[in-house]
């Protein structure tokens, strides 16, 4: 019995000693033999610094595998388990990963860290939480595919395409994504700090509650896209396409929208304080609530816009277009308004003091209950203006006309 007993212990020991899912030693022999293992056990197989160029690793299982630096160009991975893989610096170039499984294993994240998976197919993968800090992503395939809290700090991710792709809460810090199709993307929640859109497609994606501070996004596309309660401050969208976006309760503060286009945009509650909309259109776009502080708003086109309740004390808006627009009950104080049309437009119960409307077109405008003291309506048009009740106490009037 004693003799059994050693011999039982032994064995056991053995066991525990040994990795709970080792890969099968034949399987490494053949993918080393024939560059092919269809279907495989290499589960924390020892695979680093090889050569495996267009290899055949289809269905295979290689759960924390180590692959770092080993050359996978053009390899076939779809639907592979690499969960908990280390592939940091491998080079992935055109190799194909679809619908393959890269996320977490428990605690342990799949690293693809300084990997190259230039023009690398990842349709539909999961790579959830996934390490893709400072890899090379250009014009890689990722539609559809799950990179929900993944980290992509600083990648390259020039031309790619996340169209339908989640990336929700993911990291893209100081990443460049120029030209990249995300549209319908899931970016609620993600990290996009100093981020690089320039000409991205974005139409339609979900950026609630996104952080875009100092993003670039020149002539980027977010037609309809929702933005609400994002983080825009300071980021510089010129000539982007924002009409139909949800920007309800947006920072936008000190943001650079020279030439964008806005119409139909939903900005109830945002703060455009100090950001620059020369030349931009937002023919109909809701400003409700929204602070305009020090807004730029210089030759805008803001036909039938509506400024209800907006605070655009000292804002800018010489020559723009507030044809029809409602700003009742909007707060002007010190706004400089020269020249602007203002033709239909709605100001009952506005605080226009101190503001500058020299030489702009209120003809047909509904002034009623407006505070115009001390304000510069030299050279005005006043014709068939509604005036009832009006505050004009010290108001200029040189040359107006209100016949």
């Amino acid at each position: 019995m004693k003799h059994k007993l050693v011999i039982t212990t032994c064995v056991t020991t053995l066991f525990l000693a040994l990795p709970a899912t080792a890969a099968k030693q034949s399987d490494v022999e053949r993918l080393l033999s024939t560059n092919s293992c269809y279907r495989c056990d290499l589960r924390n197989a020892e695979l680093s610094n090889l050569d495996l160029s267009g290899a055949n690793l289809r269905l295979a299982k290689l759960d924390s595998a180590n692959l770092s630096e080993t050359n996978l160009v053009g390899a076939d991975l779809s639907f592979a388990e690499l969960r908990g893989a280390n592939l940091s610096l491998a080079n992935l170039e055109k190799a194909t990963f679809r619908e393959a499984k890269l996320n977490r294993q428990g605690e342990k994240a799949t690293d693809l860290s300084r990997a190259n998976l230039k023009k690398a197919n990842l349709f539909a993968a999961d790579l959830t939480g996934v390490l893709l800090n400072q890899a090379n992503l250009n014009e890689a395939n990722f539609s559809y595919a799950n990179l929900a809290t993944a980290d992509l700090v600083k990648v390259k991710a020039n031309n790619a395409n996340f169209a339908a792709t989640n990336l929700s809460e993911a990291n893209l810090q100081q990443a460049s994504l120029k030209v990249a199709s995300l549209n319908n993307a899931d970016l609620s929640e993600a990290k996009l700090h100093r981020v690089a859109l320039d000409y991205a497609n974005l139409a339609g994606a979900n950026l609630r509650e996104t952080d875009l501070s100092q993003a670039v996004l020149i002539d980027a596309n977010l037609t309809e896209a929702d933005l609400e309660n994002a983080n825009l401050s300071e980021a510089i969208l010129a000539t982007a396409g924002l009409n139909g976006v949800d920007l309800n309760n947006a920072d936008l503060s000190k943001a650079n929208l020279k030439n964008a286009s806005l119409n139909r945009a939903n900005l109830v509650g945002a703060n455009l304080s100090e950001a620059d909309l020369t030349n931009a259109k937002a023919n109909l776009a809701n400003f409700s609530n929204a602070n305009l502080t020090g807004t730029i708003l210089k030759y805008a086109y803001l036909h039938r816009a509506i400024f209800t309740n907006a605070n655009l004390n000292g804002a800018f808006l010489s020559g723009a277009n507030l044809r029809e627009a409602n700003l009742n009950n909007a707060g002007l104080f010190g706004a400089n308004l020269d020249s602007a049309n203002l033709v239909n437009a709605q100001f009952v119960g506005a605080n226009l003091t101190y503001t500058n409307l020299f030489n702009s077109d209120l003809r047909g405008a509904n002034l009623e209950r407006a505070n115009f003291s001390h304000a510069n309506l030299n050279q005005a048009n006043l014709i068939g203006a509604a005036l009832a009740n009006a505050n004009l106490t010290e108001a200029q009037l040189s040359e107006a006309n209100y016949k």
